[in-house]
C-alpha cells in the first residue's frame, strides 16, 4: 500500500468512494477559506505560518466533519467489538481551540477551554447513551454548547465552536442505531 492510500485509509477509513473523499476534502477547503475570510473580517493580520495553521486547523475540522460520520475506527476496536468510548478519546485529542489560543489572534484561553471541554463533556454523555438515543441527544447538547458558547467574546471565531462541535459530538453518533 502507497504512502498516499495509507494516508488516505488513516484519514477516511476503509470502505470509502472517491466522491467521499472528494467531498470530505471539498467542505475542508471551503471551510479554511471561510475561517479566513472570518478571521480577516475581524481585522486580524496573522504572519504567514498563524494562516497555515488556521488552514490546516480549519481544513482538519471541516473535513473530517464529513470523514467521522462514516468513520468505522470510532465505534469499534480492532476485532470489530463495540468501543462505546472510543469517540471520547478522539475529542479529548482534538484540541484545536487551545492550539488556536495559543498561536492565532483573536481567540481567548476562557473560551478555547470552555469549548473544549463542553465538547469532551458533551461527547462522553453520547457515548453513554443508549444507542437509540445517541443521534437525538449530540444534536441536543450540540445546539446547548452552541448557546453558551454565544457569550463567549467571538471576534473571528465564530466558525470554530459549530464546525468543532459538529465534527466531535453529531458526526460521530450518525451511524448510530435508530
Amino acid at each position: 500500500m502507497s504512502g498516499a492510500n495509507t494516508l488516505s485509509h488513516f484519514v477516511f477509513g476503509t470502505h470509502k468512494t472517491h466522491s467521499f473523499r472528494l467531498t470530505a476534502m471539498a467542505v475542508g477547503a471551503i471551510c479554511a477559506v471561510l475561517a479566513s475570510l472570518n478571521l480577516k473580517t475581524a481585522g486580524y493580520e496573522p504572519a504567514l505560518w498563524q494562516w497555515g495553521l488556521l488552514w490546516v486547523l480549519a481544513f482538519d475540522l471541516g473535513g473530517g466533519m464529513i470523514a467521522v460520520t462514516r468513520h468505522e475506527r470510532l465505534r469499534h476496536a480492532a476485532d470489530h467489538e463495540p468501543a462505546p468510548l472510543r469517540p471520547v478519546g478522539f475529542a479529548c485529542l482534538h484540541i484545536h481551540p487551545l492550539i488556536a489560543a495559543a498561536c492565532l489572534p483573536g481567540l481567548i484561553w476562557p473560551q478555547a477551554i470552555l469549548l473544549w471541554v463542553t465538547a469532551v463533556a458533551a461527547t462522553l454523555l453520547v457515548a453513554a447513551s443508549a444507542d437509540q438515543l445517541k443521534r437525538g441527544l449530540s444534536l441536543g447538547l450540540c445546539a446547548l454548547c452552541l448557546i453558551l458558547m454565544a457569550y463567549m467574546p467571538q471576534s473571528g471565531w465564530q466558525w470554530l465552536a459549530p464546525v468543532y462541535l459538529l465534527k466531535l459530538i453529531v458526526a460521530p453518533a450518525v451511524n448510530s442505531k435508530p
